[in-house]
């Protein structure tokens, strides 16, 4: 299923994300001041109200409980500082540079193969230098999980070269079972701006 629109917030309006939040409840652990939707929304702040207020996006956590994290074990690909991990106790986090649960390496790749539940990799595997190599990368994710496994996988296209290509190529790939493309903003440094569920075939 490929989807198509304007902007994050456009998405956000639609039924599927509206029924998840009125349900959701914020991680205690996160010590958030104001909870958005989307990073656009943050964009109506003064520069002042930004500066001096800790705020989040709502979007990840729904991206994760599309593949109900919480109730598998699951692995954040390129986990930066593991802020996950606090909120999901199933969540283990790996990351190639920060402290996390284990180091994000090849021998990590080729040890984690079909050992998954659950994987997600927001915005940290979109470090390629052609549109066509995002399907390696994607590929490496599906590797990870188990005969049941799902993922999702969030991008920032403007860190892609020649992205625009991206919405040809995503049809030819395999093990994408859903995939979402937001149009704005072009620059999405906290949720993406194209989105990925796959699952092992």
């Amino acid at each position: 299923m490929w989807e198509h629109y304007q902007s994050l917030n456009e998405f956000c309006e639609r039924d599927e994300y509206q029924q998840w939040l009125a349900q959701w409840q914020p991680p205690e652990q996160w010590h958030v001041t104001q909870w958005v939707n989307s990073e656009q929304q943050q964009w109506s702040m003064t520069p002042r109200q930004h500066g001096i207020t800790a705020w989040s996006t709502r979007l990840a956590h729904w991206l994760l409980d599309t593949i109900d994290v919480a109730d598998h074990r699951t692995v954040d690909i390129g986990c930066g500082e593991n802020l996950f991990a606090s909120a999901y106790v199933t969540v283990s986090g790996v990351d190639p540079r920060f402290s996390a649960d284990a180091e994000l390496t090849d021998s990590w790749w080729q040890h984690n193969q079909g050992v998954w539940a659950r994987a997600y990799a927001l915005n940290s595997l979109h470090f390629v230098t052609e549109p066509q190599h995002l399907e390696g990368q994607l590929q490496r994710v599906i590797s990870t999980l188990d005969r049941q496994g799902r993922a999702v996988v969030t991008v920032n296209r403007s860190i892609i070269p020649n992205a625009d290509q991206l919405w040809q190529l995503m049809p030819q790939w395999s093990g994408i079972e859903r995939a979402i493309w937001i149009d704005t903003p072009d620059n999405a440094p906290m949720d993406g701006n194209c989105w990925f569920w796959l699952k092992q075939d």
